[in-house]
């Protein structure tokens, strides 16, 4: 059986207890603030990371390999989508093999 046990306690030393508490739960809860950072890359970087041509950079984006993110005139891509795509790209070719 639980036992219950009451003190007397200030209000502002109960509001520390409460504040400490919640605070703990939501940085354990709470994804990192480098969690949200993701890097673009142009597409002559991403051209370059895959060593293909801007020409096949474009026809991948046209069959779905790669997904590009225009923000304004500018066509970036996310450095996860093209890691991702490097392991799709290795799997597809040892498939046909």
């Amino acid at each position: 059986m639980d036992r219950t046990v009451l003190t007397t306690i200030s209000i502002e030393e109960f509001r520390r207890i409460i504040e400490d508490v919640v605070g703990k739960v939501l940085s354990e809860k709470m994804p990192k603030k480098d969690d949200f950072r993701e890097t673009f890359l142009t597409r002559e970087e991403t051209a370059k990371i895959l060593n293909v041509t801007l020409m096949t950079l474009h026809n991948w984006n046209n069959k779905g390999i790669l997904i590009a993110n225009k923000i304004g005139n500018k066509v970036l891509y996310r450095e996860s989508d093209v890691k991702r795509a490097l392991t799709n790209i290795d799997e597809i070719k040892y498939k046909q093999l």
